[in-house]
């Protein structure tokens, strides 16, 4: 039975164990591409964490391909130095280095492509996307792309084969060619995209074929090199795609005929399926496994898997079973870089975990930002804040006294003891975890992942001995008794009944519904399009008539709805699915005993109810302790939902900061 920390080759190449760190786009290279100091600390602090093979981030071949503004460039000599810096970074930390090389085609936003085209061929236009056809700009659909020519498409191709050889020159140890999300390889195989008539069209896989020589005519035979595809394009029943029995047949015989040292199976594409490229909460952990596993029964290469593998335990049952031959980590490396290490050393509890809040992918996909993590402060940011194994103990160690045992208020104390500082952490509750109890056993939704930060947090303060009070509240008079050097106040939020809605003491609120669990009746009316959306979904699918109302005309407008692939499953699939009906921008006039009274565009309806949730924004607890002790202690701090209310990250960032300034 094969294990994860077996050794692997791929060709020439012997990985020491299966473990692989993904290319994951940071943004955090200068702006033509070059390498930093930044992304170099990065790779260095990954390194370190015990992978077999560190794969840098998708790599332009051509400016024309890029996807996010500050991404790493193979397409020109001058970036070899730079790549020869970061390969050999990596492989001095143990692993071996590997590069993925990118073009985005359709998947360019036309703002972010370099203005100033300084590459081979000036006949690329700038700012406009190029793609087999003249296809519809995935991120910015007002734009029509530029349909490539025969010539160029021939160029790129060779573009492809010369980012190889630099990257060969660098000291690059292997090669994994973008090839799935939507990417152009991948563009050029679905005919959804590539709705050519000459050869280009004909044959969908000969983009990825000629490819596939150039890389290797530049590489030479024996360097190993991959191809990293979508199994499945999971495109909408009608809609032109490929199926994951169409890769198994007709794909794979072809990858291993260009001689291929491995395929590398992820699934979904940006333009059809892009909850299935970046899965969200909503989807079970190791969603994407199946689909290797099936390629791995028809190929004759090793084949890996990816997507939400947030457990070490995971991750080695997926190689015993042989439903994959090495498993990648995107994500869940940047939650905890040093996860095939701790694996190894027998503590997988010390794992930091992915929570799929896709703060990273938003940043950097969306926001055009450089990434972080939400739940790893460090991550990306090493050289202006250590990570933890190297985090300096305080000068003078001080007593702290956190009140409030959720997420924030738990890596306040984590962080703080981390640094030696004498720490105790109140809970007016009789458990640690504070929202996220609740927010990750919603019933009938899964968002179990959420609880993952919470689960490490308290693991962690039990290791650092942390004294932490359960059930009891703090007050004034129990600070004056403690007489801390520091107050962390972390007291969280509260769904609120807002006074202004007649009949409103008849409703319960979002959180009572999650702690309480009370029977509901058969027609249920959701209030307020916060936590209104997960709310509607998992009442309805218990067999409830659900009707949801807005005040404004968006019903996701949590905090924590800052991505698009958070909100997608719940408006497109999960409430059309559980038929719940929406009404937005609405005014409520009154709660009734049966029924909710509203006016929508200046006619008053009446909708039938034999419950009512309110969802609206979350408000502060514990404001009048925070303020009450200004002047009593010497440092005074406040943190997570009580200053405003937010995702994770907010809480994590606030948290963290304190106690690296304590």
């Amino acid at each position: 039975m094969p294990q994860i920390f077996d050794p692997i080759s791929f060709g020439r190449m012997k990985l020491e164990n299966r473990y692989i760190a993904a290319p994951m786009l940071t943004d955090t290279l200068d702006e033509d591409g070059s390498m930093t100091e930044r992304y170099l600390e990065t790779m260095k602090y990954t390194a370190k964490g015990g992978w077999g093979l560190v794969l840098c981030q998708a790599t332009q071949v051509h400016p024309s391909g890029q996807v996010v503004r500050n991404e790493l460039a193979a397409y020109d000599d001058k970036f070899t130095p730079g790549l020869y810096e970061v390969a050999e970074t990596i492989k001095r930390e143990g692993p071996h280095a590997g590069i993925q090389l990118f073009h985005g085609g359709a998947l360019c936003h036309p703002l972010v492509i370099r203005k100033t085209v300084d590459a081979p061929s000036p006949e690329f236009p700038p700012e406009t996307p190029v793609a087999p056809s003249p296809i519809k700009s995935f991120l910015n659909p007002a734009v029509t792309c530029k349909e490539l020519t025969h010539e160029e498409i021939l160029e790129l191709v060779e573009c492809y084969g010369a980012a190889a050889g630099r990257a060969k020159e660098a000291g690059f140890e292997c090669i994994e060619i973008h090839a799935c999300h939507g990417s152009l390889p991948h563009q050029f195989r679905t005919p959804r995209n590539n709705l050519r008539d000459d050869e280009w069209g004909q044959d969908k896989h000969l983009f990825i074929k000629k490819i596939a020589e150039s890389v290797r005519k530049n590489v030479g035979p024996d360097f190993p090199w991959w191809f990293r595809i979508s199994a499945d394009d999971h495109a909408a029943p009608g809609t032109p795609g490929f199926t994951l029995e169409d890769t198994a047949t007709k794909l794979v015989p072809v990858l291993e005929k260009a001689g291929v040292a491995a395929i590398h199976s992820s699934s979904g594409a940006v333009d059809a399926s892009g909850v299935w490229v970046i899965q969200p909460l909503y989807w079970e952990q190791g969603c994407l496994v199946p689909e290797a596993k099936r390629l791995k029964e028809v190929a004759t290469v090793p084949v890996g898997t990816v997507g939400k593998i947030m457990a070490p335990e995971m991750a080695a049952r997926i190689i015993e079973e042989e439903s994959a031959d090495w498993v990648a980590l995107g994500r869940p490396a940047w939650a905890d870089p040093w996860y095939p290490k701790k694996h190894f050393e027998g503590r997988p509890e010390d794992v930091r975990r992915c929570i799929s809040c896709d703060w990273c992918t938003y940043l950097y996909i969306l926001a055009n930002v450089p990434a972080r993590c939400a739940v790893n402060y460090s991550f990306g940011r090493e050289t202006r804040y250590p990570p933890d194994e190297y985090l300096q103990p305080a000068e003078t160690p001080k007593d702290v006294l956190v009140i409030g045992g959720g997420v924030a208020g738990m890596e306040a104390a984590r962080v703080a003891a981390l640094r030696e500082h004498n720490v105790t952490l109140y809970e007016k509750d009789n458990e640690l975890g504070g929202i996220m109890r609740y927010a990750s056993d919603i019933p009938y939704l899964y968002t179990g992942d959420l609880m993952q930060i919470a689960t490490w947090q308290m693991t962690q303060l039990e290791k650092l001995g942390v004294e932490v009070k359960l059930g009891e509240a703090v007050t004034v008079d129990l600070v004056d008794r403690i007489n801390p050097d520091v107050v962390v106040v972390a007291t969280g939020g509260v769904s609120p009944k807002p006074t202004r809605i007649p009949g409103i003491e008849r409703a319960i609120t979002f959180d009572e519904y999650l702690m309480k669990r009370p029977e509901l009746g058969k027609d249920v009316v959701v209030l307020g399009g916060y936590e209104g959306a997960e709310a509607s979904v998992s009442i309805a699918r218990q067999d409830k008539n659900v009707t949801m109302v807005s005040e404004s005309g968006s019903i996701t407008e949590a905090a924590y709805f800052f991505n698009l692939l958070r909100v997608v499953p719940l408006t497109l699939f999960f409430m059309p699915d559980a038929n719940v009906k929406s009404i937005t921008n609405a005014t409520i006039k009154e709660i009734t005993a049966d029924s909710v009274r509203i006016e929508v565009e200046g006619a008053e309806k009446v909708l039938k109810a034999d419950n009512v949730v309110t969802c609206f924004p979350r408000e502060p607890v514990g404001m009048a302790l925070y303020n009450s002790l200004k002047g009593k202690v010497p440092e005074l701090y406040k943190a997570g939902d009580c200053v405003k209310a937010g995702a994770t990250w907010n809480a994590i960032d606030d948290g963290n900061w304190i106690a690296r300034k304590i």
